[in-house]
């Protein structure tokens, strides 16, 4: 078990919840439902690259799918699909604040 899996380290938990909000908001967009077994697919994956840095400069292809999905939303006057990976984004100024 890895230390997010444990509550432990920097983010507590937060990448559980996180995961979820993403793919559930990914299945939606797609217009598709989770796979089987996909949220323990996610985890494992989660624990494989635990230990790689990642960079905002990756952004794009990183996040910029998923911050779309909330663009769009917005656009549409409709709730944003994925409020805690925006409010990561905006808490680490990945994205500029709303005006």
């Amino acid at each position: 078990m890895h230390e997010f899996e444990r509550g432990t380290g920097r983010r507590p938990l937060q990448v559980l919840p996180l995961m979820m909000e993403l793919l559930d908001a990914g299945c939606a967009a797609m217009g598709i439902s989770p796979a089987a077994g996909a949220m323990d697919r996610l985890m494992a994956y989660a624990r494989s690259v635990a230990h790689f840095p990642t960079a905002l400069k990756e952004f794009k292809w990183r996040n910029g799918w998923f911050h779309g999905l909330t663009l769009q939303a917005a656009s549409q006057g409709k709730a944003d699909p994925c409020p805690l990976h925006t409010a990561l984004l905006l808490r680490l100024k990945a994205i500029p604040a709303a005006a």
